[in-house]
């Protein structure tokens, strides 16, 4: 038929601040309802921002995770395979338990934190999972696991903040460096996920980086 047909949908968008008017283009994700109708929030502006840094910055920054990695004091006591996500895991049939779970891209494994692996699991920007889902996932590798809860936790806030800021600076080098346009729409699952943890108490001196240096992320309410 090569008939080009175009489609539109609206959305009642909750904007805490007031920040937005007509013409912005914002970046959107369905949360907890506001009322009837508003079901969705503003989670961001510009998705590739090209943002410069002073060097003073950029080794402020370095600081700051670093010292969120030595306060959230990772185990490491595992082998972590670092691109652990659905598309490198495959369903073997005629195999029982672990056994049916194919596994590909495992080259870059070293040892770490178990929690790592999770992190990248459950929280893919190629294939974001529902909360209801991953909360329920999350719970049952804490009672599994021998680390407490408040380390996992912590651990997973960390390993996913972290994981998802270098994400998103893949994402913008292909875009600018290699015209690969496709990862842009993938960027505001991973703005979610940091947001999402941002909440987490080892946090704050980030928040506050990200604030003195206008970076457009924040804690999701």
């Amino acid at each position: 038929f090569k008939k080009v047909m175009k489609a539109k949908k609206k959305y009642s968008v909750h904007d805490e601040e007031n920040k937005y008017k007509n013409g912005d283009k914002v970046s959107i994700r369905e949360c907890k309802p506001f009322s009837k109708s508003k079901k969705f929030e503003v989670i961001c502006t510009n998705l590739c921002e090209k943002i410069n840094l002073i060097e003073k910055s950029i080794i402020e920054f370095e600081i700051i995770i670093a010292n969120i990695f030595k306060d959230v004091a990772p185990c490491r006591e595992s082998i972590v395979l670092r691109d652990y996500h659905v598309d490198n895991l495959f369903f073997l049939q005629n195999r029982n338990g672990l056994q049916s779970v194919g596994l590909i891209d495992f080259q870059d494994a070293l040892a770490g934190s178990p929690v790592y692996d999770l992190a990248s699991l459950i929280e893919d920007v190629r294939r974001p999972l529902n909360r209801d889902l991953k909360d329920r996932l999350l719970d049952y590798f804490i009672n599994l696991s021998d680390l407490s809860e408040n380390q996992i936790r912590n651990e997973m806030a960390f390993f996913s903040v972290q994981r998802n800021l270098k994400i998103l600076g893949i994402f913008c080098r292909l875009k600018y460096r290699d015209k690969k346009d496709s990862y842009m729409r993938l960027i505001p699952n991973g703005i979610s996920f940091i947001q999402n943890h941002l909440n987490n108490d080892n946090m704050d001196d980030l928040n506050k980086w990200f604030k003195r240096n206008n970076v457009d992320l924040g804690p999701s309410n």
